[in-house]
Parts: structure tokens; C-alpha cells; sequence
């Protein structure tokens, strides 16, 4: 078992600090509700350990020791995750803690793409998926004060101190002590939500299709409705997205695209693509003597050299909408 799956093995069955911010629909990197419940129920898969994690953690370590040396502090890492004294399905692991003072310190590697939310160095501003990850951590520790310590697009590392917000930090723990109630507890996952994931979920959960037709409750016949209105609205922007680029294509003619002040459109031909015929190859095949003439030697028939190496693939559910307009 890797690194990554023996942090999610911890963490099973309690919400972890860095599933909050998912958990409160803040989606972090695009993680959703979803994701942590599948994660804290134990229902995602293993993950092989990904060169960027490895590399992430490697300019966690880099940073961590560049901040206790302007600092003059020594760190330690914790290396189980901390629960919350009155609440044990709450844990986290910091990633430093410092020696001899009740402060922790929390690492970041941002890239260039993802400043949006970072006040100026010194300041307690950080995005929000960061700010709720550090108020669990000073819920679990008891801690006053944690500095969030981050390289922002390869730049030498800054500081941004964040103190504890008690009140913040109590609306926090009654949503995530109602969430977990509900969907840990209850094992009833989160609602629906619009991402990619969700529908990979729906998807394993019921593969095929066993009873005959519902019949839609109030909900339901609200999202059917909304659906019929969405699908429309796809209709009438897919028709204009049809009719803008006809427009341009119509001005490109033939040359090799087209470039504004808006950007550049380009309407290249792609290479030329090749496609085999096996199945017509194995048929003309099949007519030559020689060919029949072994496969009468061998006791072999084409219906069975067909079967044998046929494989069957099963069927998935599809989501065929019949609304009326």
C-alpha cells in the first residue's frame, strides 16, 4: 500500500480536515461531496501514487525547511492524524507542528493558475477551501494561531498568520456534525450534484436496470421539468453555436483560419486516417481452399473460430429523456 492509500485507510470513517472544504461545497480542485463520502465510506478505489504528488510532497519538505530557518523554529511532522477531543469522527493531520509553542504551520505549493483568493504576504487571506482545512485544525489542536506558509507561483515562501475564529469555527463543526449524522452515519450519500464524478457514481451504484418504471414523486417531477427546460435551452444555444461557426467558416473559405481581437479561430484539415477491414479480410479468407481445406483437417467451422474468438461486452444503462415540451 502506498502513501496515499494508507492516509485514506487513517482517515476511514471520520471526516478529515482536508475534506471539509468539499464536504461544504466549496469544491477544492473540483472535489465535491461526492468525493469525500466515497473517500470517508471507504468506496474509492486505490490510487497509484502520481509523480506530482511525489513532487508536491518534496516542495512541501523544501518550504517547511526554508520557513524554520527564517523562523528559527524546528518543526515535527505528525505522522497519525489527530482527533478532536469531544468529537471523534473529526481528525487531521497538520503538516508541521512547532516544538515548544502551541502553533502549527501549513504548507502550500501554488501554482501560477491557482492565486485567485491570496491577499498580500503577512495578511489572513487565503482562499476558503484553505481557511475552513486550517479553522479544523485549530478546533483539533486548541491552537490560537497557525501560519499558513506559501510558495505562490515559485516565488520564496510567505507567511499568512491565521488566528482562531471561534465563532467560525463552531458554524463549522455544526455543519460538518449534521453532515456527518446524515451521510456517514445514515451511509446515505450526499445529494446530487452536477459533477462528472456524481454520475460515475449513480453509474456503479446501479449498473442495470431490475424493476419496471416509478412513478415520479414531487422532486422528481421538478427536476424533470427543470430538465426539459435545460435540454431546450441546449437546443437553441447549439443551433446558434451551429449558426456562428458556419459564419466564420463561410469567411475562412479556404484559407487556414481566421484571427480578431477576440482570439483565433482555425479550420485545419486533419490528416488523413487509415482504417483495416478485418472482418471483410477474414471473410475473403475463409473462401480460399486451402483455408477450407484446413479447417476440414482440424474439425473446425467459421461459425466456431467466430465464436471462439468473439467477446461479449456488457450492456450500460443509457438515460433516454421522452419529456413533453
Amino acid at each position: 500500500m502506498n502513501e496515499i492509500n494508507e492516509w485514506v485507510e487513517k482517515r476511514k470513517g471520520k471526516i478529515s480536515a482536508s475534506n471539509v472544504a468539499a464536504i461544504l461545497g466549496l469544491k477544492p480542485f473540483g472535489k465535491t461531496p461526492i468525493d469525500a463520502w466515497s473517500q470517508i465510506m471507504g468506496y474509492s478505489p486505490e490510487q497509484a501514487d502520481k509523480p506530482v504528488w511525489r513532487m508536491g510532497r518534496k516542495a512541501e519538505a523544501m518550504i517547511a525547511d526554508l520557513y524554520s530557518e527564517d523562523a528559527g523554529v524546528k518543526l515535527v511532522t505528525p505522522q497519525d492524524p489527530m482527533v478532536h477531543a469531544e468529537l471523534p469522527w473529526l481528525c487531521g493531520t497538520p503538516d508541521r507542528l512547532i516544538v515548544g509553542q502551541p502553533k502549527g504551520v501549513e504548507i502550500k505549493n501554488v501554482g501560477k493558475h491557482m492565486l485567485y483568493g491570496w491577499g498580500e504576504p503577512g495578511t489572513d487571506e487565503i482562499p476558503d477551501y484553505y481557511l475552513m482545512q486550517v479553522a479544523v485544525y485549530m478546533a483539533i489542536t486548541r491552537y490560537d494561531v497557525f501560519d499558513v506558509v506559501a510558495s505562490l507561483a515559485g516565488e520564496y515562501p510567505t507567511v499568512f498568520p491565521i488566528r482562531r475564529d471561534k465563532q467560525l469555527e463552531n458554524n463549522i463543526l455544526k455543519l460538518l456534525d449534521e453532515w456527518y449524522v446524515i451521510h456517514i452515519v445514515g451511509n446515505t450519500p450526499p445529494e446530487p450534484d452536477s459533477s462528472i464524478r456524481y454520475s460515475d457514481f449513480l453509474k456503479n451504484q446501479w449498473p442495470r436496470d431490475k424493476n419496471p418504471l416509478k412513478r415520479a414523486d414531487g422532486m422528481t417531477e421538478f427536476a424533470m421539468e427543470k430538465l426539459a427546460e435545460a435540454r431546450k435551452a441546449c437546443d437553441e444555444a447549439e443551433e446558434l453555436k451551429v449558426l456562428y461557426e458556419n459564419v466564420v467558416k463561410a469567411y475562412i473559405g479556404d484559407a487556414e483560419g481566421v484571427e480578431g481581437e477576440c482570439g483565433k479561430i482555425t479550420w485545419k484539415a486533419t490528416k488523413d486516417s487509415v482504417k483495416i477491414d478485418y472482418e471483410g479480410i477474414t471473410e475473403e479468407l475463409f473462401q480460399l481452399s486451402e483455408i477450407q481445406e484446413l479447417l476440414v483437417k482440424y474439425d473446425l467451422s467459421k461459425a466456431r473460430l467466430m465464436a471462439d474468438y468473439t467477446s461479449i461486452t456488457p450492456g450500460s444503462r443509457r438515460f433516454l429523456a421522452r419529456l413533453n415540451k
